[in-house]
């Protein structure tokens, strides 16, 4: 995976999100190319490693269970990698675009040639259609600047959210200002120190 800033670059650059990778590798490297590729998008998907791979073997109309392509379990591993992109990136506000759709992989019995419908409906019918796989998958682009229409034509937009610092935050915020004051000019801090303790052990008078 390349991250090479280069200037007025607004291709999309995708990153393939599968089941085996690290989270904390996947988060790093999208934090580093956004920070470093201001105008380039960055689309997080889970589509399989070779989109127009042929399904194996027949398609058993009678199974009970039927495995789960990684292209639909990795859904939920890819929001949590880009909830945690959005959370950690401190540069700017993110657009986010969801796109969601589905693979159509044919049976091997559409290779075979001659296949005859039955002219009467029923079961040999019915048998004779060959039978279609749909794989859902995702994908969500992240991008500094928001996106023209003509990019985003089947997406849902996710416009930027302002992000808020907690109470803990704050208060660790004021701590190193003070910290900072301090070292600066400690004259100041000591007299506002005194005026917050006064402050604190004044009493409000309540008229009777």
């Amino acid at each position: 995976m390349d991250s090479t800033h280069e200037d007025n670059d607004t291709s999309p650059h995708s990153m393939r999100i599968a089941s085996h990778g690290k989270i904390s590798l996947l988060v790093d490297f999208a934090l580093k190319f956004l920070k470093e590729n201001p105008t380039r998008p960055l689309v997080l998907h889970t589509l399989p490693h070779k989109p127009d791979r042929e399904t194996s073997g027949l398609l058993d109309p009678s199974a009970k269970k039927r495995k789960i392509e990684p292209s639909t379990t990795n859904v939920a591993r890819l929001i949590s990698v880009v909830e945690i992109i959005k959370r950690e990136f401190k540069d700017d506000l993110l657009h986010q675009y969801n796109e969601i759709g589905c693979l159509h992989a044919p049976s091997s019995r559409a290779e075979g040639s001659g296949t005859r419908i039955p002219n009467q409906p029923g079961v040999e019918r019915q048998a004779a259609f060959l039978p279609i796989q749909r794989t859902p998958y995702m994908k969500i682009t992240l991008s500094r600047a928001a996106l023209p229409e003509s990019q985003a034509l089947n997406a849902t937009y996710q416009p930027p959210v302002a992000k808020k610092m907690s109470r803990g935050a704050r208060k660790r915020s004021r701590r190193r200002t003070k910290n900072a004051t301090v070292e600066t000019n400690p004259d100041n801090a000591a007299e506002e120190d005194a005026e917050n303790g006064a402050d604190d052990d004044a009493m409000d008078v309540v008229p009777t």
